[in-house]
């Protein structure tokens, strides 16, 4: 359920108090209350970043990553909840430290189009494809935001257009009036425009759109995966959603267990026709 410290990687996080520390100890598996649901950053205190998250010394010039939100101790009724004083938490209450061990950032939220996602708030950045079936494809930087010189022609052959209007098109702006999108489309490539990013060629990829930047995905904790033939809006009684939750073993390398958190849990989720009866039902 860990996503990387905000801005550079920083240390590995862990669940606390405020849903997320680069170095917390103490605070595993606490929990948080109504006021600090979301988890806050940890703050620069000092120096030129003064206010801004943080998840080590290094990124407060002049100053120090110390400034940890704070939560109410003591009282049943505001437990966890956000505070600035004892003031704000009633009889026997105390404003303390959020994570005492460590520094905070955001861990793992829910996703807001799908409630089985999460997004590491914090980032890092990943580049993924926009087509709604295809977000499972990567793409780079280098495409992501490359523009896309493709045009609208009647008839496209090994991505060279002839006739039609010669409008601009992508994947997410197609032609109009039974003209294809034809030509190169580099905020396409390894997406809609497969590997050569070029639209009309063998390796186009249908609807899986152009690259885009996404917040790295993570596991909500507990991890969901619902199946059935309408799910957020998608399918039909004739098109499923078929999920699967399982536990991927460790490699024999250390260097890719660290890497890629093996092991740990896996879920897949697949969208498609219904097989009943032994016959294929299309929708």
């Amino acid at each position: 359920y860990n996503c990387p410290c905000v801005d550079d990687g920083g240390q590995p996080t862990k669940p606390n108090t405020c849903l997320a520390a680069c170095d917390a100890g103490a605070e595993f598996g606490t929990g948080c209350g109504t006021g600090n649901t979301s988890g806050q950053f940890t703050l620069c205190l000092g120096g030129v970043n003064a206010g801004s998250g943080c998840d080590e010394d290094g990124d407060c010039p002049g100053g120090t990553c110390s400034d940890n939100p704070t939560h109410c101790l003591g009282n049943p009724a505001t437990d966890l909840n956000n505070c600035n004083t004892n003031g704000d938490c009633g009889i026997g209450g105390t404003c303390t430290d959020s994570c005492p061990s460590g520094r905070c950032v955001p861990l793992c939220e829910v996703d807001a189009i799908n409630s089985q996602d999460g997004r590491c708030s914090a980032g890092p950045i990943e580049y993924r494809c926009d087509g709604v079936k295809d977000t499972f494809r990567t793409c780079t930087a280098v495409e992501e935001g490359a523009g896309c010189l493709a045009t609208c022609h009647t008839t496209c052959t090994a991505g060279v257009g002839a006739g039609g209007s010669g409008a601009a098109c992508s994947p997410n702006s197609p032609c109009g009036g039974g003209e294809v999108c034809c030509g190169p489309c580099a905020e396409a490539g390894q997406c809609g425009a497969g590997l050569d990013a070029i639209l009309g060629t063998d390796d186009d990829i249908v609807a899986a759109g152009v690259c885009t930047t996404d917040l790295r995905r993570c596991f909500l904790n507990p991890i969901v995966s619902e199946g059935g033939d309408i799910f957020n809006g998608e399918g039909s009684p004739n098109f499923a959603n078929s999920p699967a939750t399982y536990c991927t073993p460790a490699t024999n390398s250390l260097i890719i267990n660290a890497a890629t958190g093996l092991g740990g849990p896996g879920r897949l989720s697949s969208k498609g026709p219904i097989i009943s009866n032994g016959h294929l039902t299309i929708p």
